[in-house]
């Protein structure tokens, strides 16, 4: 996995203001009904304290996404494959940066189009 880098023209992000960067970087069809989906997640706040401490937040709500009924895409399951580490961006090493990487299993989507 590649490291995302911020923009070097981005700034400084406000104290108790925070950046958050999903990217999905794989998945698979894993049957006629479910698709996997591989996100790496970027947490970035003030400080190292607060980006950790969003970054955990954020791995609870993620962990709760198959047992809610009010979402736009039905989750099967979710998985917090590597819990948030500090990971210093080298290309901005004043936003603390805090990764982790989660795997979902989804209903797949189907479309067909109308004839």
């Amino acid at each position: 996995i590649v490291a995302t880098m911020l923009p070097a023209d981005l700034g400084e992000i406000p104290q108790g203001e925070g950046l958050i960067a999903i990217r999905r970087v794989g998945g698979s069809r894993v049957d006629l009904v479910s698709d996997t989906m591989s996100c790496v997640i970027d947490v970035y706040y003030g400080t190292w304290e607060e980006s950790l401490t969003e970054a955990n937040f954020l791995a609870g709500i993620i962990s709760q996404l198959p047992y809610q009924d009010d979402t736009s895409i039905q989750y099967l399951r979710a998985d917090i494959s590597t819990m948030p580490y500090a990971l210093p961006d080298a290309g901005n090493p004043v936003f603390p940066r805090v990764r982790m990487l989660v795997e979902m299993g989804v209903k797949a989507r189907i479309e067909t189009p109308y004839i």
